[in-house]
């Protein structure tokens, strides 16, 4: 019972340290993840505009709903790359950047998501339905993971003085 008790108060005052074991080796390798994801993003559009192999065709409206989101796909990759390069720098910014990068890429996610749906884009049968559905997981999934990261985080990249008030603490009655 006590050696349980002790685990439980030493992962806790861990935590309240800064990082947890697992939080350092996702700061390890987080950096080259969304450097790397900035990379890719810059081969899709180039290969969007380049080929016609992320077209879905007989949907009208596709590659102008698409065209459309170059303005906020260049904005996710400098953010993606901000944050990567702020992460390994160990930079203060880097919380402020990681939070809007996930919120970007969550919001793109949706945004497509929902278009894809209203248009019935998931119904076709074509190499770039099956493309547009795993971007859509990944961006997703990617956007879900780098918020929840940083949220969890922001003790560690605020620091103590501007993590916010701490709950008081009750003295005990003698």
């Amino acid at each position: 019972m006590a050696k349980k008790n002790t685990k439980a108060k030493d992962k806790k005052k861990e935590q309240q340290a800064g990082f947890s074991e697992r939080a350092e080796q996702v700061q390890k390798y987080f950096p080259y993840l969304l450097i790397a994801a900035a990379i890719l993003s810059v081969v899709y559009w180039i290969l969007f505009y380049a080929t016609d192999l992320f077209v879905v065709r007989g949907i009208d409206m596709f590659e102008a709903f698409r065209a459309a989101f170059l303005i906020a796909g260049i904005w996710v990759i400098i953010l993606m790359l901000l944050t990567g390069i702020y992460m390994l720098l160990n930079k203060e910014e880097t919380l402020i950047y990681g939070l809007l990068t996930g919120g970007s890429l969550l919001m793109w996610a949706l945004v497509n998501i929902f278009f894809n749906t209203v248009y019935e884009v998931y119904v076709q049968y074509q190499l770039a339905v099956g493309l547009e559905i795993f971007f859509n997981v990944i961006t997703l999934i990617l956007g879900i993971v780098i918020m929840s990261y940083f949220w969890k985080q922001r003790s560690y990249y605020l620091g103590e003085k501007l993590a916010g008030p701490k709950p008081p603490v009750k003295k005990k009655k003698k």
